[in-house]
């Protein structure tokens, strides 16, 4: 009805009833939120916060209302500190932060999402997700080099196994930037010890075969065979050995007798039957049609 007062009293009115019920004061700034007034349910929760002395509380009302607001640096710090807060919440936290920096990237104007991201990093030096975030930030804007920094940060803040650079050299591949790939790879591979070698290695012969280097492809795939522990990691790599041998060197020989390989070892794989249609298409590409048939 657009009476602001009644209505204000009549959150009062509820608040008085149940003061220390946190779903209460949630609840009132649902009632702001909802008729459009943003700001005054920011500082109504942030009044609350005080109200009630829980300077945590309402995290991730107040961020979800940054968002809508479009101030992201303020988004950034509550959902932070939502995670401290709540472990179990990581994912949803990194799924929002990296929606932050999607929409940072389509605005004109400052958001405060860097400066908020920096903070984070500098208050909390050894957490490893406080430099990630950054670092997925940095990636936005194309800045790949002070990015793999980041990453490796991020890794030896985590156990040091890879993960975290192989995240960043699989971002750089679907991106494009195939030279960071080259980089990451050859951080990975430089580890004493990392279970990720193999995967390291797909993501690099992909990025090889993007850019047309075929044949430095092709040497990796023969890596990955022999390095491989289990059998679904060298059919892959046979079934990608051999499209790269056919549709990059053109060599449909060499690429029939890759495929069935896969074929004759490991007929029950599920890129057994891929195969035998690609060993077709290697027939016909030979002119050989009552084979390929």
């Amino acid at each position: 009805q657009g009476n602001l007062e009644e209505g204000r009293r009549q959150i009062e009115n509820a608040i008085n009833l149940m003061p220390n019920d946190a779903q209460i004061y949630e609840n009132a700034a649902d009632v702001w939120m909802t008729n459009g007034y943003y700001a005054d349910a920011v500082k109504f929760l942030q009044e609350s916060r005080s109200k009630i002395n829980q300077p945590q509380q309402f995290t991730r009302k107040l961020a979800q209302l940054y968002e809508i607001m479009r101030n992201y640096g303020d988004a950034a710090r509550e959902y932070f500190a939502m995670a401290q807060l709540d472990t179990t919440q990581d994912i949803y936290v990194t799924g929002r932060i990296a929606n932050l920096i999607k929409l940072d990237a389509q605005e004109e104007f400052d958001t405060g999402l860097e400066k908020a991201l920096s903070e984070i990093v500098k208050n909390n030096p050894r957490h490893k997700d406080a430099h990630r975030y950054y670092g997925d930030y940095l990636i936005a804007p194309g800045e790949y080099d002070k990015a793999l920094d980041r990453f490796r940060l991020v890794d030896s803040l985590d156990n040091g196994s890879g993960k975290n650079l192989l995240l960043f050299a699989r971002v750089a591949r679907d991106n494009g930037a195939h030279e960071m790939v080259d980089k990451a790879c050859a951080q990975i591979a430089a580890l004493p010890k990392t279970p990720l070698l193999v995967q390291s290695k797909f993501i690099l012969a992909e990025s090889k075969y993007q850019r047309g280097d075929f044949a430095s492809a092709a040497t990796i795939y023969n890596e990955i065979i022999a390095l491989a522990p289990n059998d679904r990691d060298i059919s892959e790599a046979l079934y990608s050995l051999g499209v790269v041998t056919f549709q990059g060197l053109h060599d449909p020989i060499s690429a029939i007798s890759t495929f069935e390989q896969i074929t004759v070892k490991y007929p029950r794989l599920p890129l057994a039957a891929a195969s035998k249609m690609l060993i077709g298409d290697c027939q016909l590409a030979q002119g050989n049609a009552i084979l390929a048939d």
